[in-house]
């Protein structure tokens, strides 16, 4: 037999690793699917079931209700206004009047405007306007300057603030068979002055003074004059006889206005006006 040669000395054995690395690896990934429980399918189907109740729920209960609770508390504020009529005040009006819609309507017409006016009056001013010059040290007297206007035909209002009026003004009195309502003493409205200013109305008479010019006292006295003439209408128009006059226009006023309410008292109950600030006999009865 013949020898054996030995191997190629140069020659060595590969690696394990890279025999291994050699070899493709193959990695095979196995998914298995399986039927949903039943319990899960219920579960969702009860989730729906619940959805949907709700939403049923809230729109054929819920929502209504709270719409009626909304008109349920507005009836009852209503009812809280109605409550706030004076108690016993039904007992001076006759059986079929709805008093409540009475008193309401009643003050309503009077509150139309935030002022009432009771009474415009025409008033007469005269007022004088006086100076008096001297020279030399007040030795020498040149004369008085008097200047007097008559102005007629002036227009002031007396008017009632009616913007605080409620039911509470409103008292029934069944010891005098009187049904009452308080109002505020009429005020002469200072915001509503009508100074005459036809010049062929105004009479001015001017007295001069033996020293003096006319072109200057008589005309700076005059328009002196004019300048006060305001203040003169509203002072005449505070006078007590046109205040006097303006509590018993106002009674008038107002008993018309309310003319609804009075029709429908009892026949044995009156109506009355009165004022913050009565004078003595003011506040006349007027029968309903």
């Amino acid at each position: 037999m013949g020898e054996q040669l030995p191997a190629n000395p140069e020659e060595k054995p590969a690696p394990v690793a890279a025999q291994a690395a050699q070899e493709p690896t193959v990695t095979k990934v196995i998914v298995r699917t399986r039927a949903a429980a039943p319990w899960a399918i219920a579960a969702v189907l009860i989730t729906g079931i619940l959805v949907v109740g709700f939403l049923i729920y809230s729109v054929t209960y819920r929502l209504p209700h709270e719409a009626a609770t909304v008109a349920v508390e507005t009836v009852e504020s209503t009812v809280d206004k109605i409550a706030e009529i004076p108690q016993g005040i039904a007992a001076a009006f006759k059986p079929n009047v709805d008093v409540n819609t009475t008193i309401h309507r009643s003050i309503d017409e009077l509150k139309k405007e935030a002022k009432l006016v009771v009474l415009t009056a025409s008033v007469d001013v005269e007022l004088s306007k006086t100076s008096e010059k001297r020279i030399l040290w007040d030795m020498l007297q040149l004369g008085d300057t008097s200047v007097r206007l008559r102005v007629p035909g002036n227009k002031v209002q007396y008017y009632i603030p009616v913007a605080g009026l409620s039911q509470e003004n409103f008292q029934y009195d069944p010891t005098t068979g009187s049904v009452c309502l308080h109002l505020p003493e009429p005020l002469l409205d200072r915001e509503f002055v009508d100074v005459q200013s036809n010049p062929d109305t105004i009479e001015v008479e001017t007295q001069v003074g033996w020293g003096r010019l006319d072109a200057f006292s008589g005309e700076f006295l005059e328009n002196e004059a004019r300048r006060a003439l305001r203040d003169s209408v509203l002072e005449e128009g505070a006078s007590k006889l046109l205040a006097d006059k303006a509590r018993t226009e106002a009674e008038s006023v107002v008993t018309a206005l309310l003319s609804n309410l009075t029709a429908g008292l009892r026949e044995d109950v009156a109506f009355r006006v009165t004022f913050d600030a009565p004078g003595p006999g003011e506040g006349s009865t007027i029968d309903g």
